[in-house]
């Protein structure tokens, strides 16, 4: 998940960016951190919060008040992150640019602009993300091992084979839970069966479907006790999580999984 700072002191405005933001990004993509009104609830939050990208306004509260360039300035030496200032100031553009800003956007913005901006940043951010956090010892994924899905507006990113945990769906949509990742790909496609058949020489016979809402991958179960799956996952910090997946009522899931598992450990 990407963090976004969102700096405006006009409360109608904020709102209304607030709501286009979460129509644009309906699955989670984005957390919105703010909106802050002024300089030190801004700094504020990007000490506590650590963004990964920041939506400053640059004129709060007084005409001549262009804290949002002083909030950019302080980014840029404390916390260097993508900067789109959004403004209708009349000069606010001579004033920006030397902040070195990745975007300048004029009230009122296009939402479809806001929305190509904040994609081309989630992009980027998201490969830097798989960069670090992918350990070194993780095998090079070649065209058999790395399966592309399509999320958000046409980008389309990779499942590793060796780093998915489990495919679990509401409806159409579906969050691939991924080792060492620390958020879900979020992708739609025409429900979790038919992907999962689709792609069936992808996920071949490490991959098990439990249910109409999961596909786990059988060499990460860690455990299987009170009619649930268990799977860890580690985090970029280290530390472990665990995914609970029940099998459902009535159905031969569990029987058919313990079968392959006992034939795989003969």
């Amino acid at each position: 998940m990407t963090k976004l700072l969102l700096v405006e002191d006009d409360p109608f405005f904020a709102d209304l960016l607030l709501s286009d933001l979460r129509d644009l990004f309906p699955h989670g993509e984005l957390k919105l951190i703010g909106p802050a009104e002024n300089f030190q609830d801004a700094i504020t939050l990007i000490q506590s919060e650590k963004p990964d990208m920041a939506l400053l306004d640059i004129n709060l509260g007084s005409t001549n008040d262009l804290s949002g360039i002083r909030i950019a300035e302080f980014l840029n030496r404390t916390h260097p992150i993508p900067i789109i200032f959004i403004s209708g100031l009349p000069q606010g553009f001579d004033r920006a640019k030397y902040t070195l800003p990745v975007a300048f956007l004029r009230k009122p913005y296009r939402k479809q602009d806001l929305a190509d901006q904040l994609e081309l940043l989630m992009v980027r951010h998201s490969m830097e993300s798989r960069l670090k956090f992918e350990p070194e010892t993780t095998p090079k994924s070649n065209g058999r091992n790395t399966l592309f899905v399509t999320v958000n507006r046409g980008e389309m990113v990779p499942l590793h084979l060796d780093q998915l945990l489990l495919l679990e769906a509401d409806g159409k949509v579906i969050k691939a839970h991924c080792q060492h990742i620390p958020y879900p790909i979020v992708f739609t496609s025409p429900g979790l069966k038919n992907f999962f058949e689709e792609h069936q020489t992808f996920f071949k016979e490490r991959f098990f479907q439990v249910s109409r809402k999961h596909v786990v991958n059988i060499s990460q179960i860690s455990r299987i006790k009170d009619n649930h799956i268990f799977i860890q996952k580690t985090s970029p910090s280290g530390t472990k999580a665990e995914f609970k997946i029940p099998f459902p009522a009535n159905s031969d899931s569990k029987k058919n999984l313990l079968e392959i598992l006992s034939g795989s450990q003969s």
